[in-house]
């Protein structure tokens, strides 16, 4: 008997893109093509997990992939979410940071695929621990709540200048 393993597109060569095909290895998946505009982006996902790439996203056919993990720049998300449910793909997105595409999530959640926006502090510790602590009672009774997570972007890419990256711009929809 044979297995059917899933096609991916992974949308997005970056640190994090480069994280998931790490993941998808480890899960034993490896039929991943990736998608980046970067032309040293391209060679280096190349070279370093043997994967096909391509430049034009328009060059990936519906027949290469069943899955799209989308992890570029926030401001792009809304644009991958949209052609994902137009396809009929299944597809993971990263942490959302701007409300575009989101809408089409919910609006299309009977399509029959499987849509994931990344909700990772929904799971981190001390964000649990706040909600066990309201749960209980143990701080009174909530007039006003304000969280507040902040991180030193120079530490996020020290090998090139953090001002020239995505994350550190306010119209990418990162910086915020």
């Amino acid at each position: 008997m044979t297995e059917n393993k899933l096609r991916f597109l992974q949308i997005g060569l970056g640190s994090m893109g480069k994280r998931r095909i790490r993941n998808l290895f480890a899960n034993g998946e490896k039929n991943i093509i990736g998608f980046n505009p970067t032309p040293e982006r391209r060679k280096e996902a190349e070279e370093k997990y043997g994967i096909k790439t391509v430049d034009d996203f328009k060059k990936v056919l519906d027949a290469d992939f069943d899955a799209m993990i989308i992890s570029s720049p926030p401001d792009t998300h809304g644009e991958y979410i949209r052609l994902a449910i137009a396809r009929k793909k299944h597809f993971f997105v990263e942490h959302p940071t701007l409300p575009d595409g989101y809408e089409e999530i919910f609006a299309n959640k009977n399509l029959g695929i499987v849509m994931v926006p990344s909700a990772t502090f929904r799971f981190y510790t001390p964000v649990k621990m706040i909600k066990k602590f309201l749960e209980e009672g143990r701080v009174g009774k909530v007039l006003a709540y304000q969280y507040h997570m902040g991180q030193y972007l120079p530490d996020w890419h020290p090998w090139e200048d953090y001002r020239q990256v995505y994350f550190s711009k306010k119209d990418t929809g990162a910086c915020r």
